[in-house]
């Protein structure tokens, strides 16, 4: 995500400045960058749908799985509330 958050800032930079060849190259650089990570994530939403969706089903019991559903809801509250503060610190700076 972090080389996906460059490319953004990259275009956003780009957009604000005059049109150039080299300017040209750097567009096509990031979109085969943002091609490459849609790709990565395609193959990893297919995997987890596949594969990690079905497994606490497969090895908890209903009363483990709550358990396991409180505790990750409390863990990405907190990455969201990280992750928010690092986006907000790599555009300010």
């Amino acid at each position: 995500m972090h080389e996906l958050a460059a490319a953004v800032k990259i275009v956003r930079t780009l957009i604000s400045m005059s049109h150039s060849e080299s300017q040209g190259q750097q567009m096509d650089d990031v979109r085969r960058n943002i091609a490459a990570v849609w790709k990565q994530l395609e193959s990893h939403n297919e995997v987890e749908e596949q594969l990690v969706y079905s497994l606490p089903s497969k090895l908890l019991t209903s009363n483990e799985q709550l358990a396991v559903v409180e505790v990750f809801g409390a863990s990405c509250r907190i990455y969201h509330r990280d992750l928010a503060k690092e986006i907000h610190d790599f555009d300010s700076g």
